[in-house]
């Protein structure tokens, strides 16, 4: 995913990972991070939207860690697809790199929206 190989480059070129408010933030919003994809264009997913703190696009947690991790969450089309949903990531106040990742609830066709997230 080009999203996880521009957040490894830059932690590669800053020691880190992307600074997050501690509710977490869209990936379009991380400072400089255009400067990581050709163009500038940070990639974006058009059909996600609403997980965590972001309306639109995907979602980058910073988590506690060392080294210091994160998280990238975006929304599933398809009923039941994903491996957490999307309420898991309501009210966080850890993406500021003070905690860790939220436990996953497992996708049934009940209890979406769903979410696909990936960590690190």
């Amino acid at each position: 995913n080009n999203i996880i190989a521009g957040l490894e480059t830059y932690n590669s070129d800053n020691q880190d990972y992307p600074a997050a408010a501690a509710a977490g933030i869209c990936v379009s919003a991380i400072a400089n991070f255009g400067d990581y994809f050709q163009g500038g264009n940070i990639p974006n997913d058009p059909q996600s939207k609403d997980v965590g703190a972001c309306a639109t696009g995907y979602f980058y947690c910073k988590l506690n860690g060392s080294p210091s991790s994160y998280l990238v969450a975006s929304q599933m089309e398809i009923q039941g697809d994903g491996n957490a949903i999307e309420a898991d990531f309501d009210g966080l106040s850890v993406c500021d790199g003070s905690g860790l990742a939220p436990a996953a609830t497992a996708p049934t066709s009940a209890n979406g929206p769903w979410a696909f997230v990936v960590e690190k």
